[in-house]
């Protein structure tokens, strides 16, 4: 256990590997006895959030948790600066992707429950649910993008100042699909139709079946 292997001992390889396969099989024992036991436990509740936690601890991803457990099992080798830089940028962006994987999981399992809900009151509410599903995700992605960015040492407020200068560009750019989108919030918010009504316009008549994003069938 005294030799040396890459500048670092044999003992040292040997922890840096127990943390990562340390890391790996308790994810794949605990984790399925975590997420058993809180499924039986929302099961009992009329609550949204504990079913969401379900979705957003499935979300979890093994090779990722072994990425993440390189930054300790570092720790105690023998390694050269650059080679530790790497090491660590892996861990952080694998820590941030898990996050975020997590995160969409979450939002997507809370506005799926509350829309397969409204589906039976308010058919029409299904659409904007769907539509704040994205723009929720999208905004955790770009939150959790900018706070790795910020760990990997890049400057966050020159690169926030760049997107807004690029959002006002690329929103005249795509006013007519913005245009669509609004639209389509004030149809599910105002209600002047709902799913399943009969509506005429003009020489067409027919059953509204879906509100989307840009168009209505």
């Amino acid at each position: 256990l005294q030799m040396t292997f890459a500048g670092s001992g044999v003992q040292a390889w040997l922890c840096a590997a127990a943390w990562v396969l340390g890391a790996v099989l308790l994810m794949k024992i605990i984790l399925p006895l975590v997420i058993r036991r809180i499924s039986k436990w929302a099961g009992a509740t009329s609550t949204y959030w504990d079913d969401a936690v379900v979705d957003a601890l499935r979300a979890v991803r093994w090779f990722l948790v072994a990425l993440v457990a390189l930054h300790p099992a570092s720790s105690g080798l023998a390694l050269n600066a650059v080679v530790q830089r790497w090491v660590s940028g892996v861990a952080t962006v694998a820590f941030f992707l898990q996050l975020a994987l997590c995160a969409s999981a979450f939002i997507g399992g809370w506005i799926s429950n509350v829309r397969n809900q409204s589906l039976e009151k308010d058919p029409s509410t299904t659409s904007a649910l769907s539509i704040l599903s994205f723009i929720a995700r999208t905004v955790a992605w770009a939150i959790l993008l900018l706070l790795l960015l910020d760990n990997l040492g890049f400057d966050v407020n020159a690169l926030v100042a760049g997107l807004g200068i690029g959002g006002i560009a690329i929103g005249l750019a795509l006013q007519n699909i913005l245009s669509d989108l609004f639209a389509s919030l004030s149809i599910v918010l105002d209600k002047p139709f709902q799913v399943g009504d009969f509506v005429i316009i003009d020489d067409f008549l027919g059953t509204v079946e879906n509100i989307g994003l840009k168009t209505t069938r």
